[in-house]
């Protein structure tokens, strides 16, 4: 019986390999089966949802990153122009990790043109945990964009990278464990003639409205820049005196990101432009629809900041070519606007679509003078406008909640390098009365957060504290009850053996709780008579009656003084009383804790 069934397991182990081949079956040994996919539905900009639950049989390739990274972009461009990204088993999704709103992540979508790549949206703390979920099942702690997830068809998860991937680098992962059938290329793909322009309306000097929609055959030149930058001068000087500034090749338009008066602006134009470019302006909003465009094309070019000023090239078909950082020569220009204007008359691409940074983006490093750095994120941040290496952003002042302001730069050094975005979602969690949490979002690339509290009397920041990467929160303690007070968060990281901070932040303004009520309550002749001590900081104070343990508390009465008198009450009824000190701080309410007595009505 035993050689019987030696000799049975001897031919199934000789003939197994020739019917792998004969049934196209791929076994694999247990431990390369992958770990089981936790699965998530994600919501698609086209209005549909998608699980990340593979289809049976199906390759599933998860992308998350954000819209504003130059190698996620990278990525996303390699796989919608690969020859397999339209294989019948194969599914490609893309996650916004970033919180971007549905029409931003689909105009995203849109300049890829590839119709096998699902774009989808959602908060960015939903998008963040799924992405988390997905790298701990592998160790992943590299923070590089972007993640990329690799399922197979019986819904095991096979891999997780980070960083840039070359199309071949990803079909050779997947045929690890896969072989895509039918390939082909997307439907759709672009052809490499850049991005669609957003268009935005600017004013003018001469009060008229421009628009950045190019006209037709004509290629638009936008700088964003300062009236204050070296550098942005130096450009603008370099175009005006050009030879070939009166060509009708090319509209040149210089857009002033940080709030000069229409006065100041037509003052920078005579002193570099001498009239020969459009110059345009916003003195009502510094951070308005020039600073909202700035961004808009900055992101189009895989950009997250630089250094002034930023040249956008926008060819005859209205399609965003590529956009630099830094000063410009005339000639470099020029060559541009040729190369451009033959592409825009011929068909034929252009260069690409933007220039693209290190992860995070990056723009080109200043080298001195009075080159300012703009800040990042939800349009606050002041860019800088002073210093060696361009100095860093001044100081914000104190005003209305949400203010903007950037903290000093005793902990490093912000040069013309922004590669590192601002902090977003700052809230204060909770506050007891010495102590505020702080909350916030991750942001991409960044090794630790710096804590900082304002000092309204010496109007001046202070660095209180720092957190590594993996903690997004921030307990404030050692504070003064009923006190209002105003943090801000940066986050940092080294490059090239130097620290760099996100430039700016939106600051928090809260305060602590006033400190719990100590009273006495007197009973009398249908009513009941509560006095107190004054309490630091405190606005005023709520009266809290109920006659029974299970009763709601009622409040009675919102007053300032430290006295009140409950009148109208019921003889021989017991009632239990409260009192609650509050402060109200920037439109907020702040209420402490209080004591109960309880009286029985005579």
């Amino acid at each position: 019986m035993k050689k019987r069934i030696f000799s049975g397991l001897l031919l199934l182990l000789l003939v197994f390999p020739f019917l792998r081949g004969y049934l196209g079956v791929d076994v694999l040994a247990a431990e390369d089966t992958g770990v089981a996919n936790p699965s998530y539905t994600l919501t698609c900009v086209d209005g549909t949802r998608v699980s990340t639950k593979t289809e049976e049989g199906k390759v599933t390739l998860l992308i998350f990153g954000t819209t504003s990274c130059s190698i996620t972009k990278n990525t996303l461009t390699n796989i919608s122009k690969s020859s397999w990204v339209g294989s019948s088993n194969l599914r490609v999704i893309f996650e916004d990790c970033a919180g971007n709103t549905l029409e931003d992540v689909k105009a995203y979508g849109d300049n890829f043109g590839c119709k096998e790549i699902s774009f989808c949206y959602g908060s960015q703390s939903i998008m963040m945990n799924v992405m988390y979920s997905y790298t701990k099942l592998f160790g992943v702690s590299d923070k590089s964009w972007p993640v990329t997830v690799l399922i197979d068809g019986n819904n095991r998860v096979r891999n997780v990278m980070t960083g840039t991937k070359t199309a071949d680098e990803l079909k050779a992962e997947i045929q690890k464990f896969a072989m895509l059938e039918n390939e082909m290329p997307g439907t759709g793909v672009g052809d490499g003639t850049g991005d669609a322009n957003p268009g935005y309306t600017f004013t003018s000097i001469d009060g008229s409205s421009i628009s950045t929609t190019a006209n037709t055959g004509q290629v638009s030149v936008i700088l964003f820049g300062t009236t204050v930058c070296g550098y942005t001068k130096g450009t603008v000087r370099e175009i005006a005196q050009s030879p070939w500034i009166d060509s009708t090749d090319a509209r040149i338009i210089f857009a002033e990101v940080h709030g000069a008066t229409q006065t100041e602006t037509g003052s920078f134009a005579s002193d570099y432009g001498h009239g020969k470019m459009i110059f345009c302006y916003d003195d009502i909003d510094p951070y308005g629809n020039i600073y909202k465009a700035m961004w808009a094309y900055l992101r189009i070019g895989g950009l997250n900041g630089g250094t002034y000023p930023f040249t956008v090239f926008i060819d005859g078909n209205n399609k965003v070519r590529e956009v630099l950082t830094g000063p410009q020569t005339a000639e470099d220009i020029k060559a541009k606007i040729d190369e451009y204007a033959k592409a825009s008359a011929d068909g034929t691409p252009g260069s690409g679509s933007g220039t693209p940074g290190t992860e995070g983006g990056s723009g080109a490093p200043g080298t001195g003078d009075d080159s300012g750095t703009p800040g990042t994120g939800d349009g606050a941040g002041t860019p800088g406008t002073g210093g060696s290496n361009g100095g860093s952003g001044t100081p914000g002042t104190d005003g209305s909640n949400g203010g903007s302001g950037t903290p000093g730069t005793d902990t490093g050094s912000n040069s013309d390098e922004a590669v590192i975005l601002n902090v977003s979602g700052l809230k204060a969690a909770s506050q007891t009365t010495n102590s505020v949490k702080l909350t916030w979002k991750e942001v991409s690339g960044a090794e630790k957060y710096y804590i900082y509290q304002y000092n309204s009397s010496a109007k001046k920041w202070k660095k209180i504290a720092s957190v590594p990467s993996s903690e997004l929160t921030y307990t404030v303690k050692k504070l003064k009850a009923g006190t209002g007070y105003r943090f801000g968060v940066k986050a940092c990281r080294t490059q090239s053996g130097k620290q760099v901070l996100s430039d700016s932040y939106v600051s928090l303004y809260t305060a602590t709780k006033p400190a719990a009520v100590k009273f006495s309550v007197k009973a009398g002749k249908k009513k009941a008579t509560l006095k107190w001590s004054k309490v630091s900081g405190a606005t005023g104070y709520y009266i809290y009656c109920r006659t029974s343990t299970k009763a709601a508390w009622k409040k009675l009465k919102t007053v300032k003084k430290t006295s009140y008198s409950a009148t109208k009450l019921k003889s021989g009824q017991s009632c239990s009383f409260m009192v609650k000190a509050y402060k109200t701080y920037k439109g907020k309410t702040y209420v402490g804790s209080s004591q109960t007595k309880k009286v029985k009505i005579k």
